[in-house]
């Protein structure tokens, strides 16, 4: 028999409900008392395969039930986020990147899979019948479990901080086109290499430099960037832009959905071949 305490009733519970599942039932029994949950194999008692299952499912549990009270932990007496609104989306990017969505991140991929750490961590104990306490697992047992939550929450944070950082410049520029006056009162962006914009009588915008330079001022807040048909759209500050593209996903579009809200409309790039071009 294994017998496993815990500090809350709730986290037995917890435990048990997830164990308590009709498949198990060939495999072991379980029954809670109080605090502690108990295990007892089948009548071939716990064989190699049911420990091995055990081992899974424990693996599951210390996921689901605790993993995210841990990130809050950590945020809250390592990195002393204690907003709600920010815990939250932090913790939103975290599960973002564990479910797949964003495979770019540098490191990632050399982070071991967190099952495996917590696997290969409680596996030995199973091996016999034992008492052991859930507390004692996560104070002696789980250190490089707890080694992954930090790095993976480092992770997360980095790209937090891009993504306030973006949203800030979203912010300033959508200022700017706010307080200017339109040099026109409509643009067409033809998605090409590179880009060509036209103003309302089709002509094409040819003379960039003779667009208002407004970089000093991102200079001033502290925003480095380089010349782009964003920026260049930004200067003109028109009050409808038509956009003419098939890649309305693409970090440049979403960028220019964003500063320009409800001025913007996107076209499949195939309808502008039915406009009358001026060069």
């Amino acid at each position: 028999m294994i017998a496993v305490s815990f500090a809350s009733r709730e986290e037995a519970e917890a435990l048990y409900k997830m164990l308590d599942d009709p498949e198990n039932r060939t495999l072991f029994h379980v029954k809670k008392e109080d605090m502690q949950v108990f295990i007892e194999g089948s009548q071939r008692g716990l064989t190699t395969y049911t420990r091995d299952k055990l081992s899974q499912l424990l693996t599951r549990f210390i996921i689901d039930y605790y993993e995210d009270r841990w990130f809050l932990e950590i945020l809250k007496s390592q990195f002393y986020y204690t907003d709600p609104d920010e815990q939250a989306m932090i913790l939103d990017i975290i599960h973002s990147i564990l479910t797949g969505e964003r495979e770019d991140l540098p490191n990632l991929n050399r982070l071991p899979k967190r099952e495996d750490l917590i696997r290969t961590s409680i596996q030995d104990l199973l091996k016999s019948p034992t008492t052991f306490s859930f507390e004692s697992i996560e104070t002696f047992r789980l250190h490089r479990y707890h080694s992954w939550l930090l790095r993976m929450t480092e992770l997360a944070l980095d790209e937090y901080k891009l993504q306030q950082e973006y949203a800030s410049f979203v912010e300033k520029l959508r200022l700017i086109i706010r307080n200017y006056s339109p040099l026109q009162q409509t643009i067409y962006v033809i998605d090409e290499k590179p880009f060509k914009l036209y103003n309302d009588r089709f002509e094409l915008i040819e003379s960039v430099p003779s667009i208002r330079s407004f970089y000093p001022l991102l200079k001033q807040w502290g925003i480095e960037t380089k010349p782009s048909v964003i920026l260049s759209l930004i200067g003109l500050s028109p009050k409808k832009v038509y956009v003419y593209t098939d890649r309305p996903d693409a970090d440049e579009m979403l960028t220019i959905q964003k500063v320009f809200e409800e001025r913007v409309t996107f076209h499949p790039f195939k309808e502008a071949k039915t406009q009358k071009w001026k060069a």
